[in-house]
């Protein structure tokens, strides 16, 4: 049996457990090197801190380091139990669910799949592998699960008979491969276990499943040393069993005596960021004073903002998921195109850093003109696809350089596996491109890893398509996490679970809610807590045991002036949330109840304000030449009218899917440009000559492969011409004759500028000896002259004009 060992609760419990081991271990040599030996914590965290303080006490009693002695988590534990068998690696367990699941006709899992099997269902995978590992926590299969729920006649018994069915196909495949599941090697360790390590240390091990204490009475029965360091005063032994996890039915009760005035309910997750931030400007040297828990994403980013906006620097130890660099940017957006081969999804993927520098050098282009190109038929071309677009005749000479240079960024070449694909296409791509990202080579040792392992997982189980195969690549590329380095400047901000090991005096502990502490495991689709209790599995009850010790080891050595707990009535969507049911473990819990449900007091701002970017304005010469229209936008902001005028920046609309407003008008011009030819015609004459102009720069356009939007476009234009031409008829009954189309006036000159000014169309009327400037406008509401260029509907008598456009009188 093991040995319990009680230590009181402090700040500091890996220095306390490992001053138990260092003095257990007593060691007598400089090296300090105990090869048959090991020590076990919950978290990274924990193991890390332990490992730490263990080599803090051998340099200081021995001046040397640590060697042989292991500390690590209960799952790397498991984990490297599995190294006697041959594992299959997550790309061998994704291909055999693949093949396992080709091995079933469709309609014969009608429980697993009502709408029918599917390709390479990823969430179904990661699901079952899921339902595999905890079966295997609770010493099961799921073939065994499925067996005790047939037995008490559960209502899903069912679906979990197609589960084992889907497993025991999934098994037969690994062996033909000669390899078996990770979560299977366990069970089959439990049969023939290794050699026994002389002595194992848990420290704070609290919820350990039952598949470690198993193996570790395998051990005791082989003659190891189990000692179980559990952080509690000697009165509580009883509330705790023989490997140190706290006796749900006594914790689920215990008075958690916590004063009110640790207690605070914000109106909103903003509102508890704000507040956090000012009770930590509060204490004096608070990065190395405190320490902050709470829930990964959106809360922990807000309360490092609000953090930032009171000067104070914070540091999250929940580092960065290697599949979100920027390989894995690349290979998303290439998964997007793949699905749909649209024109749209290829011009997001050229934008992307790498895709713009290869584009660059395939097509000799410079980033703006293969920008340019890209934005030309996915938003005005409206190309349904590249082969379309290769084949449009409209296209120039550079459109086609670009156009082959995209097609080499997607092409991943011949009939070959879809991760030989990948890994040229990455080559192609990478290789000689430039990157910011600081983990470029981790992403492309672990892509180079996995397309490997996804190639042999090919030639033994079958292929995928290029989308199944990058779906594969980021789910093995979400294990790997780089974290960061703390700076001693920075508060560190935890999950719930990780702060118990802080060594920091002030603890706040943001997202108290119920659904988080203690986590909801009721909603699970497959596993809900009724299920869980019935199969043997850590259930809520566990949880909740658990959460409570860890909130009395938070408390008992630092009291309520150092612990500041926040419960938010409602998320960032104004969702509401319920305080932690741990907050009514208390013997007055009607005062609790009343001091969490009172009104919380009004947040000013929501989160604190930063600039997300800042955009710097480069100097430029003012030219010597502008046109007639440029002083329209000067009137209306001067601003603008450098930035588009002098600086050429253009506005980009991503969603943009027809053409907009301008490129409509210059159809039209163009199309009316020939009426001067036209002397004395009907209405009729006059509109077929327009229909035939406007067809044929429609089609220059546009081509011939049009979507609905540019097909209701089409006739939507032409009943434009039918109006004008009817105008058209009538003025040359009047007399009219057009004698001069887009007339360029290039002489003009004022203060030294250069003032370019083309006319529409001027009209003659030789029986009035009169002409009329026209300048066309594609408006839906007509407009005078003055209303376009003169403030205010009518001219002030006697008084300055104050103009908006200057195009007619120039």
């Amino acid at each position: 049996m093991p040995t319990r060992i009680f230590k009181a609760p402090e700040i500091n419990n890996a220095k306390t457990a490992a001053e138990f081991i260092f003095e257990n271990l007593s060691p007598s040599k400089s090296n300090f090197e105990f090869s048959r030996a090991l020590a076990v914590a919950p978290t990274r965290s924990a193991a890390k801190s332990v490992l730490a303080e263990l080599a803090s006490l051998a340099e200081k009693n021995f001046g040397g380091g640590i060697a042989g002695l292991e500390v690590m988590t209960v799952e790397a534990f498991l984990g490297g139990l599995c190294s006697k068998f041959d594992c299959a690696n997550p790309a061998e367990r994704i291909y055999a669910l693949n093949a396992a699941l080709g091995a079933f006709a469709e309609g014969s899992l009608p429980e697993l799949f009502p709408r029918g099997i599917q390709p390479m269902p990823k969430s179904f995978f990661k699901k079952f592998l899921e339902i595999k590992a905890l079966c295997a926590n609770a010493l099961l299969d799921i073939s065994g699960a499925a067996e005790i729920m047939e037995k008490y006649k559960h209502p899903d018994s069912a679906r979990w008979r197609e589960l084992a069915d889907f497993e025991a196909a999934y098994l037969k495949i690994l062996r033909g491969a000669g390899k078996i599941d990770p979560s299977s090697a366990l069970l089959e360790f439990l049969k023939a276990p290794s050699p026994a390590p002389e002595k194992i240390f848990l420290a704070g091990v609290a919820d350990a499943p039952k598949i470690f204490r198993s193996i570790l009475e395998k051990f005791e029965a082989r003659g190891s040393e189990i000692f179980s360091i559990i952080f509690a005063e000697d009165s509580l032994a009883e509330t705790f069993d023989k490997y140190g996890s706290p006796i749900p039915e006594i914790w689920a009760e215990k008075n958690l005596e916590i004063e009110n005035g640790a207690i605070f309910s914000p109106a909103n997750r903003a509102a508890q960021a704000a507040l956090l931030a000012s009770h930590a400007a509060e204490i004096s040297g608070a990065p190395q004073a405190c320490a902050i828990a709470c829930e990964e994403g959106e809360s922990s980013a807000a309360i490092s903002q609000a953090l930032a906006s009171r000067g104070i620097k914070s540091f999250s130890a929940e580092g960065e998921k290697l599949s979100s660099g920027e390989i894995f940017d690349f290979l998303k957006s290439l998964k997007i195109y793949c699905l749909d081969r649209d024109f749209f999804s290829l011009e997001s993927l050229a934008r992307k850093s790498a895709s713009l520098e290869f584009l660059e050098k395939s097509s000799g282009e410079t980033p703006g003109e293969i920008l340019s190109a890209a934005d030309f038929y996915a938003l005005k071309k409206l190309c349904p696809d590249l082969a379309s677009a290769l084949k449009f005749r409209g296209a120039g000479a550079q459109n086609r350089a670009v156009l082959s240079g995209l097609k080499a960024l997607v092409d991943g070449g011949g009939e070959a596996q879809s991760s030989q694909k990948i890994a040229r296409i990455l080559q192609g791509v990478f290789s000689q491109t430039r990157s910011l990202d600081k983990n470029i080579s981790a992403q492309a040792e672990r892509i180079s890893e996995t397309l490997a392992q996804i190639s042999a997982a090919e030639k033994a189980f079958g292929g995928a398509g290029i989308c199944d195969t990058i779906d594969a690549l980021i789910s093995c590329a979400d294990a790997r996490v780089f974290g960061a380095v703390r700076a001693p400047d920075e508060v560190q901000i935890n999950n719930w679970l990780e702060i118990f090991w802080s060594g920091r005096q002030n603890i706040f502990l943001a997202d108290f809610n119920d659904g988080k502490v203690p986590e909801n495991i009721s909603a699970d689709a497959y596993l809900p807590n009724s299920l869980r209790e019935l199969l043997g599995m850590r259930g809520a009850k566990s949880r909740h045991a658990r959460d409570a010790y860890f909130l009395y080891c938070i408390l008992k050595p630092r009291g309520a002036k150092s612990v500041k707990i926040y419960a938010p009535k409602a998320d960032f969507n104004s969702e509401p949330l319920r305080p932690s049911r741990l907050l009514l473990q208390t013997s007055c819990i009607l005062k609790r109840v009343r001091h969490i449900i009172k009104p919380s007091p009004a947040c000013k701002h929501s989160s604190a304000f930063s600039y997300s970017w800042k955009f710097r304005v480069p100097r430029a010469e003012i030219p010597d030449k502008f046109s007639a229209t440029d002083f329209k936008i000067y009137l209306e902001c001067p601003f603008n009218f450098y930035l588009s005028r002098i600086l050429k920046l253009k506005p980009f609309d991503a969603k943009k899917r027809e053409p907009d407003d301008m490129e409509v008008g210059t159809i039209i011009h163009n199309s009316l440009q020939g009426l001067k030819d036209f002397e004395n015609a009907g209405e009729d004459e006059i509109f077929e000559f327009l229909k035939g102009e406007f067809e044929r720069i429609f089609a220059l356009e546009y081509g011939e492969d049009r979507g609905g939007v540019l097909k209701f476009l089409r006739l939507f234009l032409l009943s434009r011409l039918r109006a004008a031409a009817k105008i058209e008829a009538l003025r040359r009954r009047e007399g009219w004759r057009t004698i001069g189309a887009e007339t360029d006036f290039k002489n003009l000159e004022i203060c030294g500028k250069k003032i370019s000014a083309k006319i529409d169309r001027i009209d003659y009327n030789e029986s009035r000896n009169e002409y009329m400037v026209i300048d066309y406008k594609t408006s839906s509401s007509e407009k005078s002259p003055e209303a376009d260029h003169i403030k205010g509907s009518k001219k002030p008598k006697g008084g300055n004009i104050e103009w908006t456009n200057l195009q007619l009188p120039l």
